[in-house]
């Protein structure tokens, strides 16, 4: 048997081995796994599906939401317009410049007194966003 005093360094020794070990396996199988020719075109097809699969699900959302509105129930248009205004705010900001407009543009539209909050988002948005903001409003009036 070992004596106590070369136990304990070897008990470590071999923790520290393994996990070296375990360490040099992942990189081995991550590098193999990166080499791969098609790993790039896989990812990029995963998350190309779950963008899409996303973005279905929150059109949806949205059109459930929108259909389910009683234009009688202040309290829920309020709720509804903050929500696209924050939304829209957010989603700019993360540069999806078309999303964003097309939720600030749902929020303009439902808002009562349209014109106002437009002079506030002028003085707001720099020009580059406030122009097709407006063009999306005037798209968004000649479908309806």
């Amino acid at each position: 048997m070992l004596p106590a005093a070369l136990f304990r360094p070897m008990t470590f020794l071999g923790l520290g081995l393994g996990a070296l070990m375990f360490l040099g396996y992942c990189v081995y199988f991550d590098r193999k796994r990166r080499s791969d020719p098609n790993y790039r075109r896989l990812v990029h097809e995963r998350r190309h599906r779950q963008r899409l699969q996303t973005m279905r699900r929150h059109v949806a959302d949205r059109e459930q939401v929108a259909m389910a509105l009683d234009p009688n129930d202040q309290a829920a248009l309020e709720l509804y317009f903050l929500s696209e205004m924050k939304t829209g705010e957010e989603l700019i900001s993360q540069g999806r410049l078309d999303e964003g407009l097309t939720h600030l543009a749902n929020a303009i539209a439902l808002c009562a007194q349209p014109t106002k909050l437009l002079e506030i988002l002028q003085a707001t948005f720099p020009e580059c966003i406030f122009r097709p903001l407006v063009a999306k409003l005037l798209e968004m009036r000649q479908r309806n």
